[in-house]
């Protein structure tokens, strides 16, 4: 087979797809859309990126965690933790947050708090997830 056809090369590629979206994604795409549109549009923008973002972004963590296990199995562990991290933040934070928006939006200080806090923890998860990638990409490429 063909190094490039080999699973770390795979994996290599899929995770540095999951680091170049979450790159993006938060250093271009969400500061771009909060400073050109109105804040509502914006916020509705962001609440229907974030579930296709994190299903993408975790699928790619996922492959690059299996098609790293025969050769790379600590870069894999990594991986797959971001690629759960991904799947929590879907399934548990990003409804909860939806449904504290409106209650936000309608002045609700309980909810604002609550929603800031859910947001903080979110932000932080993902700064951790890409330099989990960041160390696996590393290991890959040695």
């Amino acid at each position: 087979m063909p190094a490039w056809l080999s699973p770390a090369s795979l994996a290599l590629l899929t995770a540095a797809f999951a680091f170049g979206a979450m790159a993006f994604f938060s250093a271009v795409l969400a500061p771009l859309v909060f400073r050109r549109l109105p804040r509502e549009t914006a916020a509705a923008f962001m609440a229907d990126a974030f579930p296709v973002y994190y299903l993408a972004v975790g699928l790619g963590a996922a492959v690059a965690a299996v098609a790293a296990a025969p050769s790379h199995p600590a870069e894999a562990g990594l991986a797959a933790l971001v690629a759960l991290g991904f799947a929590l933040l879907r399934r548990l934070v990003l409804p909860r947050m939806r449904a504290l928006a409106p209650r936000r939006e309608a002045g609700e200080e309980a909810a604002a708090r609550a929603f800031a806090s859910l947001h903080r923890m979110s932000a932080l998860v993902n700064l951790l997830q890409m330099l989990a990638l960041a160390v696996v990409l590393i290991g890959l490429a040695a």
